[in-house]
């Protein structure tokens, strides 16, 4: 059989350059399937540079990772009902972690797998594929929403379409935050409903229940909270590994006459700006914009029970928005100064330590010395700079809740 054979001549070759691995049962036949299957001229120096450079059996993540690099896109099916006759080939992992690729022969049209290291058999029946999970490779820049002609068509940049595919765990993100804000406003309820029942009737009968169903939403409350921490950990990470890695594939492809007109240091200060969308997705800024849901529930809580007196924190909201809106001009261009000044430090440091032995050589301790003090002084003072207007923010936001925290109070215990 030619694909048979094809294959057999491809992963010969693949095992020979990953002599580390050689003896050890991978799923380098697999990645050899997709890529003979595709019927792409792949230069075999490509098709080795995919591969992982650490010298362990190929698994099923490092095999979507290899075919990634090669410009497969890969698309997570639910069930075999959407494997049609025809369609692209589809990894299959069991939930043991044994994977199976299923394929349309070129030949007869028929479906068939291949497994690691078994042979190629026909696919009579889709009982034996339950239970796992479906990954469905294309070479469509239709399909990629990173390609030029998909970002032609929804107009969206790069890094907006990477973001894309975040949507479902963005969807779970945006449900566990009204959770958590369905659950922080529990508290509240249950103490009226103490006051209803046990204070002004003086039972204790249902104190028990109420003080159970206040434990319990605690623990619902933290555990929200922690699995919504870990989803934003998870993004961030995933972000940066997938601009970092992207970048610096883009750097590696420049011709070298154009990337060594740039220096080093600039090429590696570009490298970490991302460092900054890190930064806020996992600092409490994300948090707060993931709070507004809470705050709503909350005010929407406060006029279904007291009616006027919601009108206390929405000004106080009103007024926030106001502080956010003064400060935010000046917040942009502190960052922007840090930042700065930030990349000046970065490189001087690299460039110093180039340069050491010429700088000792030459005797100019001294000026690189005073260099480094001046930089390190404007870095610092322009980070301290930014640090005031966020304290300032702060202390003007502490100020505005805690006058809004006791009107509320005070004009509460004079309803009642």
């Amino acid at each position: 059989m030619r694909l048979r054979a094809a294959i057999e001549r491809l992963e010969a070759l693949v095992r020979r350059s990953r002599s580390g691995v050689a003896g050890e049962a991978g799923l380098e036949r697999l990645f050899c399937t997709v890529c003979v299957l595709s019927a792409a001229d792949f230069p075999l120096r490509q098709i080795l540079a995919a591969l992982p450079a650490h010298e362990t059996a190929l698994d099923a993540d490092g095999l979507l990772s290899a075919l990634g690099h090669l410009g497969f896109h890969a698309s997570r099916q639910r069930g075999h009902a959407s494997l049609p006759v025809g369609a692209g080939p589809t990894l299959f992992v069991a939930p043991n972690g044994e994977a199976v690729l299923i394929f349309s022969c070129p030949d007869s049209g028929r479906l068939k797998k291949i497994s690691g290291d078994g042979e190629i058999e026909d696919v009579d029946s889709w009982r034996p594929f339950k239970g796992g999970t479906f990954w469905r490779f294309s070479r469509e820049d239709e399909t990629d929403p990173l390609s030029k002609i998909r970002r032609g068509h929804t107009g969206h940049s790069w890094f907006r379409a990477l973001t894309s595919k975040f949507d479902r765990i963005g969807l779970g993100l945006l449900i566990t935050s009204l959770a958590v804000a369905g659950t922080s406003v529990l508290l509240p309820l249950f103490t009226i409903q103490i006051y209803v029942h046990v204070i002004s009737l003086g039972s204790l009968t249902p104190l028990p229940y109420f003080v159970l169903g206040m434990m319990l939403a605690i623990v619902l409350e933290a555990l929200l909270l922690a699995q919504r921490t870990r989803i934003l950990a998870w993004i961030a990470n995933r972000l940066e590994f997938l601009v970092s890695t992207a970048s610096f594939e883009r750097l590696l492809k420049i011709r070298p006459t154009i990337s060594e007109r740039a220096a080093v240091t600039d090429q590696a200060a570009r490298l970490r700006t991302l460092e900054n969308v890190r930064e806020f997705i996992t600092g409490p800024a994300a948090t707060s914009l993931l709070e507004v849901l809470a705050s709503f529930a909350s005010l929407a809580i406060i006029a279904l029970l007291a009616g006027w007196l919601a009108l206390i924190p929405f000004i106080g909201i009103c007024m926030h928005l106001g502080l956010f809106l003064l400060l935010r001009r000046r917040a942009r261009v502190m960052t922007s100064i840090a930042a700065e000044e930030s990349t000046e430090m970065q490189r001087i440091t690299i460039e110093m330590l180039e340069k050491r032995d010429a700088i000792c050589q030459a005797g100019l301790q001294h000026l690189w010395s005073q260099r480094l003090v001046r930089g390190a002084r404007r870095q610092q003072t322009a980070q301290m700079s930014l640090r005031l207007v966020g304290a300032m923010g702060e202390a003007f936001s502490t100020f505005i809740l805690t006058v809004a925290t006791i009107l509320l109070l005070a004009s509460g215990v004079e309803a009642v």
